[in-house]
């Protein structure tokens, strides 16, 4: 039986934040390439808070340089502050910027994925499949949070734990 390739893409929210426009249309139409249907796109920090605070997105792919105002690692610092994302929000940052500094500076704030431009839709897919299918595991878990069910919350964690013990992943769960 053959299943959709585009499934784990077709009802996700994705959010571009971008100021280049030509970045913002390639992804768009990468990402309708995949089934998306379902895709804001904001140019800088300000409108991309304003974005976040009316919608929930399932997938947000962050430029790095934002040009004048907070950076990508910065908004991704405030939108976890302000609660604007969750547990089973998968946030990317894309970007040219290759230093050491950069790069050990935005996993501080644990963003999901990292992709280095250009990037290609082979590449996005891919990364965007697995980051994806990380997340989706955790939706349940947000849920339960957002209600205070606290013993749904332990009983969701020891199933997922359970299921990551009898896995076949040696390094466990979240390694990528």
């Amino acid at each position: 039986m053959l299943t959709d390739p585009n499934a784990l893409f077709v009802d996700k929210n994705f959010l571009i934040i971008d100021d280049f426009q030509g970045m913002r249309t390639l992804m768009r139409e990468m990402l309708k390439t995949f089934g998306v249907k379902n895709i804001d796109t904001v140019t800088n920090g300000i409108e991309a808070i304003a974005s976040l605070e009316k919608n929930k997105y399932d997938v947000v792919l962050c430029d790095f340089n934002l040009g004048t105002g907070k950076n990508g690692q910065q908004l991704l610092e405030e939108a976890k502050h302000r609660d604007l994302v969750g547990l089973s929000t998968a946030w990317v940052i894309i970007t040219a910027e290759k230093t050491a500094d950069m790069v050990f500076g935005a996993a501080e704030y644990m963003p999901d994925d990292y992709i280095l431009k250009p990037v290609n839709e082979a590449t996005m897919r891919h990364r965007l499949e697995k980051v994806i299918a990380r997340k989706t595991v955790l939706v349940n878990i947000e849920k339960a949070m957002r209600v205070k069910n606290h013993a749904r919350v332990v009983a969701l964690c020891d199933e997922l734990m359970a299921s990551n013990k009898n896995s076949a992943a040696p390094n466990g769960p979240g390694v990528r």
